[in-house]
């Protein structure tokens, strides 16, 4: 290809993308500390400017964190359905 000058590039997997040197260096993949300990790679924020504040990055919600509240809220599932749920392990709670 490269002698046809067509343009190419190798195709990289998914950690080889992720650990590439120009990635890391505009903070691509960030390192986000957990609540109870350890911590997690995540997706930096793709937009830099100038000026801009630095952005700051949360742990993700645990499995189950947040299933009460959008089944009640969004569902309107009543507190006795989810707990039927959660009696048969149909969903986590956190």
């Amino acid at each position: 290809l490269r002698e046809a000058r067509i343009p190419c590039a190798p195709v990289n997997n998914f950690a080889q993308a992720l650990s590439d040197t120009q990635v890391l260096a505009r903070e691509m993949v960030i390192t986000v500390p957990l609540p109870g300990g350890g911590t997690v790679q995540m997706p930096g924020n793709p937009i830099k400017l100038s000026g801009m504040a630095q952005a700051s990055y949360t742990a993700p919600p645990r499995l189950g964190q947040h299933t009460s509240a959008v089944l009640s809220s969004r569902l309107h599932y009543s507190a006795e359905h989810i707990d039927a749920l959660l009696g048969r392990a149909a969903i986590a709670q956190g």
